[in-house]
C-alpha cells in the first residue's frame, strides 16, 4: 500500500508503474467497473486499489460497504436443499445440471 500512496501523490496509476496488466483476466474486468453507475467495495483498501487502477476512479463515487454477513449454523439437510435449488436453477438456465456447486462468501 506504500506504492499506492506514493503513486497517488504523483498521479501515477498501476499500468504506469507495473506495465500493462491486461494479460491477467481480472484486471480488465475490474477496470471496466469505472463505467458502472454505482461502485461498491468491501473495505477502504479496496477503494484505494480501485483508485490506483485508472484516473477515472478518482472522480468515481466509490461506496464502502463493509462485509458483515452473519454466519448462521445450518444443517446438512439445509445445505443439500440449497444445492438442489442451485442445480435446478442451472439446469433451467443452461440445460445442464452440475454435480458440484461452489460458492464463495467472505
Amino acid at each position: 500500500y506504500n506504492i499506492i500512496e506514493q503513486a497517488h501523490k504523483n498521479k501515477l496509476y498501476a499500468d504506469e508503474i507495473f506495465g500493462d496488466q491486461n494479460s491477467y483476466f481480472k484486471h480488465p474486468l475490474v477496470e471496466a467497473s469505472k463505467y458502472c453507475d454505482n461502485i461498491y467495495v468491501v473495505g477502504d483498501y479496496v477503494a484505494d486499489e480501485l483508485r490506483f487502477l485508472a484516473p477515472e476512479f478518482d472522480a468515481a463515487e466509490i461506496k464502502v460497504v463493509y462485509g458483515g454477513i452473519p454466519a448462521y449454523r445450518i444443517s446438512v439437510a439445509d445445505k443439500l436443499r440449497s444445492k438442489k435449488k442451485l442445480q435446478l436453477y442451472c439446469e433451467n438456465l443452461l440445460d445442464y445440471k452440475p454435480d458440484f456447486v461452489f460458492t464463495h462468501v467472505t
